[in-house]
Order: structure tokens, then C-alpha cells, then sequence
């Protein structure tokens, strides 16, 4: 949910966790979403309606990721990535617009300083996503992110620029610092984050979170 009054929203949806160890699965499903605009914002990010409002739904993100390599405090992941675009399609905004990716991620876990345990991750890979022009229906580009995390106890805090480098040079370039805690509770986790837009995306914002676990 988003209270901003330029760029409102409130989305229910559905997540399933499936871990195999080596294997994991994680698919989202967009149930239903309403949201408002801004008219700057809709200009802004017009994809295929003039309306700065509607209800969209049936979005669908699944991620699979497999363990490649382990050894000692390290390890390499292969990640695939896909979602189809929520409907009905003469509301989709351009987020919502299918694609896919795949990168690899590679960890690598430190000595504790000072009772945190300090980790560190890098990504690299390829992403597509459907754009609205006639003339290029696609745009590809390269993923890049790096991230620090700090974990003491149940306590976890994290910092990550993530980054999508496309070939148009015209706003897709975006450069993404992102700020989270999270702190393990009995039954859930709590969870506060901010994100701030440093190239190619004027827009920052506060998230704050409850998960309960069901098991």
C-alpha cells in the first residue's frame, strides 16, 4: 500500500516458498491492485492508457534459483526470472510489463566483527521487458547489483545498488540504493526499507512490513 498522493496504491497478493535446498521456488500472484496517479506521473510512465487510474490484475512472477557451486563460506546461484503483464492490458502500466531474466549471484559469507556476520553478494546477468513502441517491442539490458548484508542474532540489516543498463540511453539507465532491516520474530519477520533512485529514477520511498509465517 502507497499513501502518496502522486503515485497511490493498494495491492493484494499471494506468495508461495518452496525450498529444496540446492533448488528454490518462489511465485507471486498479483491478485487485484488499484492505484492512482499523478497526470506528471502518468505522462511519465504512459504505457498504453490515458486514464491515471484503474484496477489491474492476474499478474504472475516466478523465480527459480539453483545452488551451482558451495565450498566453505561461498556459493554461486543461477537465477531465472519471468512474470506476464497484469490486465486488463489498456490499463497495464509499463512496471507491469512481461519479461524476464536470468543472472548469476555469487556469496560469500565473512568472520564475525563484533557479533555481526558480515556477507557480501554480487549479481550479473540479462534482462527483456516489453516496451509500448512500435517500432523496438523490447528492450534488453544488463543487470548488475552488489549488496553488504549484516546479520547479528536475529537482527538483519542490508544495503544494495542495483542497476539495469539497457541499449536506448533514454531513462534506461536506473541506479536503485536500497536500505532494509528486518528482525526475526516467533511467528513472522518485521521489516523496514527505503529506496531512493540515484540515475534514471526520480522516485524514492519508505516500505514497512509484517510477515507471518503460516507453518
Amino acid at each position: 500500500m502507497s499513501l502518496i498522493e502522486e503515485d497511490s496504491f493498494l495491492s493484494i497478493h499471494n506468495e508461495l516458498h518452496w525450498d529444496r535446498g540446492h533448488t528454490q521456488f518462489h511465485i507471486t500472484h498479483q491478485s487485484i491492485e488499484y492505484y492512482r496517479t499523478s497526470t506528471e506521473l502518468r505522462d511519465y510512465r504512459i504505457s498504453r492508457d490515458e486514464d491515471s487510474e484503474g484496477v489491474i490484475a492476474g499478474d504472475i512472477l516466478i523465480d527459480i534459483s539453483t545452488r551451482l557451486w558451495e565450498k566453505d563460506r561461498g556459493a554461486v546461484w543461477f537465477t531465472f526470472h519471468t512474470k506476464t503483464a497484469a490486465g486488463p492490458l489498456s490499463q497495464a502500466r509499463f512496471t507491469d510489463a512481461p519479461g524476464y531474466a536470468f543472472f548469476f549471484s555469487h556469496q560469500r559469507r565473512f568472520s564475525e566483527i563484533g557479533r555481526w556476520t558480515p556477507t557480501i553478494t554480487t549479481d550479473a546477468g540479462f534482462q527483456v521487458y516489453q516496451t509500448h513502441w512500435v517500432d523496438y517491442p523490447q528492450n534488453d539490458g544488463f543487470l548488475g547489483n552488489i549488496g553488504l548484508q549484516l546479520q547479528k542474532d536475529e537482527t538483519i540489516v542490508s544495503a544494495r545498488v542495483r542497476s539495469f543498463t539497457g541499449y536506448f540511453r533514454d531513462g534506461d539507465w536506473p541506479r536503485l540504493l536500497e536500505l532494509q532491516w528486518n528482525h526475526n520474530l516467533s511467528f513472522g519477520q518485521t521489516q523496514l526499507g527505503w529506496t531512493r533512485g540515484l540515475n534514471d529514477y526520480p522516485f524514492s520511498f519508505l516500505t514497512v512490513g509484517l510477515v507471518c509465517w503460516l507453518d
